[in-house]
């Protein structure tokens, strides 16, 4: 298929009122503007980022509105071609504007090309992950030597030794991924995790059963002192317990990196834990081409991959796939996966 050739109109699966469930709706086609592409979609990843969209958490969200953020698929129109992208090549990458839908719309700098097609690979969390920790360590080396003496005695004086460790906060799949890619990217950091569930074992997540902190069956904030402190902190879900003892066990100047929200949670950060450690917490930085390309690059380097449970794009498999997300027996994340043709699978 070519950009002379493209349908008038596809398939989305769209949220079309406030908490209600992803219909399969036909909508009009749109071109891309400079700057964008339109991919025909081989797979998008759902994520608790989704339910941003499906429950109008901040202002500016317009229903019907389709969600989906990571895709992969194959370039079937160019706006503005500046020569980085041809028509069929495959690229995987973030859009804004729902990839949820048989065709979407990236922008050219949040995309990158994939040597091979993939059609499972999620690449959002990689590149979350990823792209805190690399900013972490840049913000580190940016510090003059002033800066880093009074960080380093501020945690003296709290007790806490060493470098410190990084740290993941969460569960099931993603939760590994970001395990994975901090281990593949760091520099030799110790990388422990902190989950409120132990149904998942230590092979499950690839790492030591000594660095799996369970909250209400150990003491996360001691064990994390005992390792010199957690100096970032990146939470694939939403906190739901021991968010205090994860910020007792945090360095001074260290970061808590929030990727995902949950509508049906309320989180509760005790302000005096926060500022007497001067932690600073954040969402996620969205990346660009070059984030994009370092994680995918990384991934295949390291044969990095999330376990990935496949829907097809029809009415009850997206909703099944929706309900994933929020299922915390799963250890696979949700992927829509689509037919070349455009068709369900």
């Amino acid at each position: 298929m070519t950009s002379a050739n493209h349908p008038s109109q596809y398939r989305a699966a769209q949220f079309t009122k406030e908490g209600g469930l992803l219909e399969v709706k036909t909508v009009e086609w749109k071109n891309p503007r400079e700057g964008e592409l339109v991919i025909r979609t081989h797979a998008c990843g759902l994520s608790s980022l989704d339910q941003i969209t499906r429950f109008r958490l901040i202002e500016g969200v317009q229903l019907p509105a389709t969600p989906g953020m990571s895709v992969s698929g194959q370039v079937v129109q160019i706006g503005g071609n500046n020569g980085r992208f041809k028509e069929g090549q495959h690229v995987c990458g973030l859009t804004y504007e729902g990839g949820l839908a048989e065709y979407c719309v990236l922008r050219q700098d949040h995309a990158c090309a994939l040597r091979q097609q993939e059609g499972q690979h999620d690449p959002e969390v990689c590149v979350e992950a990823l792209d805190a920790t690399l900013r972490r360590f840049q913000r580190e080396q940016k510090e003059d030597q002033d800066e880093r003496r009074r960080r380093e005695e501020m945690n003296e004086r709290m007790g806490l030794k060493g470098e410190g460790v990084l740290c993941v906060y969460g569960e099931g799949g993603l939760a590994r991924l970001a395990l994975d890619i901090l281990r593949k990217s760091s520099k030799n950091e110790g990388i422990v995790l902190v989950t409120s569930l132990d149904r998942f074992n230590a092979k499950d997540y690839g790492i030591d059963e000594r660095d799996i902190l369970v909250i209400g069956k150990q003491k996360v904030d001691q064990e994390l002192r005992k390792r010199g402190g957690a100096k970032l902190v990146i939470a694939t879900d939403q906190p739901r317990e021991g968010v205090e003892q994860t910020l007792d066990g945090m360095r001074y100047g260290s970061d808590l990196v929030l990727l995902n929200p949950r509508k049906d949670r309320i989180l509760q950060l005790p302000i005096a834990n926060i500022l007497a450690r001067n932690i600073s917490i954040r969402g996620a930085p969205w990346p660009d081409r070059r984030d994009i390309e370092r994680v995918v690059e990384l991934a295949e380097q390291q044969k990095i991959r999330v376990k990935v449970g496949q829907f097809r794009f029809d009415q009850q498999q997206v909703n099944e796939a929706w309900k994933r997300i929020e299922d915390q027996d799963r250890f696979e994340a949700p992927v829509v996966i689509f037919q070349q043709t455009g068709q369900a699978a």
